[in-house]
């Protein structure tokens, strides 16, 4: 039995850290015992490194008289070659924090039918958390390019004083002609285009133009300039509020 020690380091005999041989398929348990039962609801994974070859083995996690106790199923798929394999527990809460144990050196030993040893086309635990960040990360990604969207295609008032509109033609704003004092339109007709143009009394969104919708329509003052009702603000999702 391996102890993980409260400073998570390892103690453990030499035997308890021999995996088996080459090729072998789950006939082996990889036994951890961690004293308490601090991190049962953390997620727990051991990682693992053999010539620049990361994996990530799945853990089982189970309480024993009062303790938690860690098994690894040793799959074919993890004892492709003979040799010393290094491991590392990395638990992880739900609110962020990361624990990291000491490493831990595991042995594989060789067999005749080696070279005849292939990896299972399966992907591992590896690939599938790999893809999990991956997919995590290109969430964000796209998060911050509908905010970045919606604040480049917030119609502006541009140094002539007249309004700029977003134009997909050319990937930028042009001025509309309009005016936004109101100068040479009524204050119906300036209500009628700016809720032409920005799709007023629709749900709050980036459409797939780029055109921003707004949750309230804009107000005009007594001399006819356009005035926000409150500080637009972009949420969460990118999409700009106001």
């Amino acid at each position: 039995m391996i102890i993980l020690n409260k400073n998570w380091t390892f103690s453990a005999k030499g035997e308890d850290t021999v995996l088996g041989y080459v090729g072998e398929n789950i006939v082996h348990t990889l036994q951890i015992q961690v004293l308490g039962t601090e991190y049962w609801m953390w997620n727990i994974v051991l990682e693992t490194v053999q010539n620049e070859k990361r994996n990530i083995w799945a853990v089982e996690k189970t309480v024993v008289n009062g303790n938690l106790l860690l098994s690894v199923p040793v799959k074919k798929e993890y004892l492709l070659q003979n040799g010393t394999i290094l491991a590392q527990l990395r638990a992880s809460a739900s609110d962020g924090r990361i624990k990291k144990s000491a490493k831990l050196g595991l042995s594989v030993k060789s067999s005749i039918n080696a070279p005849d040893v292939l990896p299972s086309p399966l992907p591992s635990e590896f690939a599938d958390y790999e893809m999990r960040i991956i997919n995590a990360k290109s969430a964000v990604e796209a998060d911050a390019n509908r905010a970045a969207k919606a604040a480049r295609c917030s119609p502006k008032i541009g140094e002539n004083g007249n309004w700029y509109a977003w134009n997909d033609s050319i990937e930028g704003l042009q001025d509309t002609g309009i005016a936004a004092s109101g100068a040479g339109m009524s204050k119906e007709e300036i209500k009628e285009y700016v809720e032409s143009l920005l799709g007023l009394g629709k749900a709050p969104e980036v459409n797939a133009d780029g055109t921003l919708v707004f949750r309230a329509a804009p107000a005009l003052d007594y001399s006819g300039v356009l005035t926000m009702k409150k500080t637009p603000e972009i949420n969460q999702d990118g999409i700009l509020l106001f």
